[in-house]
């Protein structure tokens, strides 16, 4: 039996593609690549998106907490993109006009077309993931993303799947980082949010100084146009920035690797909030769309994704006896510096579902400089490695041989960082210790060690 070319498709895409590819050209027969603007707004009319608004002068990762929220149609949108508001009266019933079109950007994203449009399969059958080999996959299947020029994504990276991506209109630009790029990219969980590890670097201003190691990073860069579909692979860091008014459906791929990093994500939850605890503030921890759990629950979860975890996984993580290092000390605690996180006490975290109360710091922290942080005027910011994401149709795509990296465009100018004050200079240790202490306690290098002991222990109570 022959095999048809959309499961070629898929096969080469989850099985072959190893850095991410873009296919040109490949959605013009779907109903969603006429989607514009215009004709969303006309076609939804009074559906409201919550849009995240951002200010277009910040120079500094405008995190998703720090943005103001507004709910309107599409059609509001398309008028504030536009400008045309004419009078006082449109001015009153579209909320989008209090924000200034040339100081701000507008970004409806993260939009579950299943539960977004869930009364109009009109718009949902318009994406047709089956032309790629993924059966009866569509917009139920999807996330919407509508943004006007400048708004963007902070550079995060997806521990879940992989990800297909279809630019229906306009351009807009991603910045990728291969896997192994990650200790250069200064991973963070704080903002917190499930399967999201978000980086600390600002790509479009990058400050050498606050993260020199960022120099070393390899970016993959691509734009993005009408009918192109890129895939990104499982763990490819990405920043994505909407250079026009833009329409981008996207579909995460679920891979059976994801048990792995269930646990893993599982463990983090577990960690991150259990030290918030039930504090009033524990929302300046988390992402808008992250919930805090209890103890319960996130044990609840750790338990669950153990039994779900697949058999060769268990094989590849487990060891019967975990050596120590070469030091002597048990992996937990290696890595992590307590004069770093302003910590001058030891800190266990019980994960045992005892009656245990979450850590909380004893004494408040006083006001904190770091006076390492030395501004160097004769820091080169000029060099990087930077490749071009191939561009190919579906036909050469399918008839390519695996290829190692992307097309060379050798070193490239990047844009010098902002004299603003530097955050972590002018911020105070309560805040920089807990980030501190969240980012070395959920650390690859920790969350593996705890993943082993965690399997160790099931298997032994399995025995029993």
């Amino acid at each position: 039996m022959s095999i048809s070319m959309q499961e070629r498709t898929r096969t080469k895409l989850l099985q072959d593609t190893k850095e991410p590819i873009v296919i040109c050209n490949a959605i013009r027969d779907w109903p969603a690549f006429h989607w514009t603007p215009s004709l969303l707004g006309d076609l939804l009319g009074d559906l409201k998106l919550k849009f995240r608004i951002g200010s277009t002068a910040e120079s500094k990762v405008l995190w998703e907490a720090d943005c103001q929220y507004c709910e309107a149609t599409i059609a509001d949108f398309v008028q504030w993109g536009g400008r045309d508001v004419q009078s006082q009266e449109d001015k009153t019933f579209n909320p989008l006009t209090k924000f200034d079109h040339n100081q701000t950007w507008c970004y409806g994203d993260y939009k579950y077309m299943a539960e977004v449009f869930k009364e109009r399969q009109d718009i949902t059958q318009a994406v047709q993931w089956g032309s790629f080999g993924f059966k009866n996959k569509d917009g139920v299947d999807s996330t919407f993303w509508l943004g006007s020029r400048g708004s963007y994504t902070p550079c995060h990276q997806d521990t879940y799947g992989c990800n297909i991506v279809a630019q229906i209109y306009g351009r807009k630009r991603w910045v990728l980082f291969p896997p192994e790029n990650s200790p250069f990219l200064y991973p963070a969980r704080i903002p917190y949010e499930e399967s999201s590890i978000f980086s600390q670097v600002n790509i479009k201003y990058p400050d050498f100084r606050q993260h020199p190691n960022f120099k070393k990073a390899t970016s993959y860069e691509v734009t993005l146009n009408a009918g192109d579909v890129l895939f990104v692979p499982k763990h490819w860091w990405h920043f994505v920035e909407c250079l026009d008014t833009c329409i981008t459906v996207n579909m995460w791929i679920d891979l059976e690797s994801d048990g792995v990093d269930r646990l893993s994500e599982s463990m983090v939850r577990a960690i991150v909030c259990g030290l918030i605890g039930e504090s009033e503030e524990k929302e300046k921890w988390l992402n808008p769309t992250e919930k805090w759990t209890s103890i319960e629950t996130n044990l609840m979860y750790i338990n669950q994704s153990l039994k779900s975890l697949p058999e060769k996984y268990v094989k590849e993580i487990y060891t019967e006896d975990e050596p120590a290092n070469s030091e002597g000390s048990h992996p937990l605690t290696t890595g992590i510096n307590p004069l770093k996180t302003g910590i001058k006490r030891s800190i266990s975290v019980r994960m045992d579902g005892s009656n245990g109360k979450s850590a909380k710091l004893e004494k408040p922290m006083e006001q904190f400089t770091d006076k390492s942080e030395v501004k160097d005027k004769n820091i080169d910011y000029s060099m990087m490695a930077v490749f071009e994401v191939r561009k190919l149709d579906l036909q050469t795509f399918l008839g390519q041989e695996s290829s190692s990296h992307g097309i060379g465009l050798g070193n490239i100018e990047v844009l010098t960082p902002s004299d603003t004050e530097s955050d972590v200079g002018g911020g105070k240790l309560n805040d920089i210790g807990f980030h501190e202490l969240i980012n070395a306690l959920t650390s690859p290098k920790v969350i593996d060690a705890v993943k082993k002991e965690l399997i160790s222990k099931n298997r032994a109570v399995t025995k029993n």
